[in-house]
């Protein structure tokens, strides 16, 4: 598959090959874009990107970036730039078949979303917004730390989730230790995920469901003597998981990226999963504690969890001991 982009007068070809890494280039010399594929990109359409190309400009970084290899938060995270670091770019993406969000191209060939930069460095400096008010009912939060999966597991939101439950019940697991030597895997997509994390989390992983991570469980209780007790709450209701967290157990949860709606490739295999961890709520909303997204607490409304998560299966489970 070729794409063809428009970079001012000069052709942006990309082609995709199946060695994972997708190779630009701009006047005739070579950019990795790297597309790694897996459920977070193949399914996508990469259509016509078109990109303004301009002489090299100077800007800043207003919070931690991840720097991606495609106009994505899907794409390979080439890097993490911190908040404050001065960066050149040289062009910005006009037409963007993977989303509606706008792109600049910093020298190197990544992508910087726009709401993550700026030319004035005073934006830097100015003071944050403050914080939303507190709702009436504070309802059951409880306070989990984040795993972040990324760079080790860019594909392996399921093993990283269930490790943060794991640490939160006071077993010190390492989320790269459980994937490699504790979570069933398929080497292919043709598996079934309910039993297996389809082929690497590492790599080109897919996912797995709940019944795959309590065997994960067994698993580290056979090798290392220890008795972690867990239960498969898929098929119960949002006030099960409710329970849970009233007993103080946070809870794996499996979702949608962005809490969007549910896609599937041809095969019927999910293109949009993502698996976090659930870790309060209140009337109103609820608190989620993602893996991919950093270490600040994402709050959602109720609603629109309680209809994500059974749109996807209504797939749970919890560490209770």
């Amino acid at each position: 598959m070729r794409l063809t982009g428009l970079f001012g007068a000069i052709a942006l070809s990309i082609a995709l090959t199946t060695s994972q890494e997708t190779i630009a280039t701009i006047n005739n010399a070579p950019v990795n874009v790297g597309v790694q594929f897996s459920r977070e990109s193949t399914w996508k359409d990469l259509g016509n990107v078109e990109i303004e190309e301009f002489e090299a400009k100077t800007g800043y970084i207003k919070a931690n970036l991840n720097l991606r290899s495609i106009p994505d938060a899907s794409g390979e995270l080439l890097r993490v730039i911190p908040k404050g670091t001065e960066v050149k770019v040289v062009g910005f993406v006009k037409k963007n078949p993977f989303n509606k969000n706008t792109y600049y191209i910093s020298e190197d060939g990544g992508y910087i979303h726009s709401g993550y930069f700026t030319f004035d460095k005073a934006e830097l400096t100015k003071s944050e917004p403050a914080a939303a008010a507190q709702p009436s009912d504070p309802g059951v939060q409880l306070p989990v730390n984040n795993i972040l999966q990324n760079p080790e597991l860019p594909n392996g939101c399921e093993i990283t989730s269930l490790s943060i439950v794991l640490n939160y019940k006071g077993y010190a697991v390492d989320k790269c230790d459980m994937s490699d030597n504790y979570l069933p895997k398929w080497p292919d997509l043709s598996g079934d995920p309910e039993y297996y994390y389809l082929r690497e989390p590492r790599s080109n992983g897919f996912y797995c469901f709940a019944t795959c991570l309590c065997t994960t469980i067994d698993n580290y209780n056979a090798a290392n003597g220890t008795a972690i007790q867990y239960k498969n709450l898929t098929g119960l209701t949002a006030s099960d998981l409710y329970a849970e967290i009233d007993a103080g157990n946070p809870v794996v949860v499996w979702g949608t990226l962005k809490w969007r709606t549910p896609n599937k490739y041809k095969s019927g295999l999910y293109s949009n999963l993502h698996c976090m961890v659930l870790a309060g709520y209140t009337d109103t909303t609820v608190t989620i504690i993602d893996p991919i997204y950093g270490n600040k607490l994402k709050t959602i409304k109720r609603t629109t969890f309680e209809t994500v998560w059974t749109q996807m299966g209504s797939r749970a489970m919890t560490v209770t001991q």
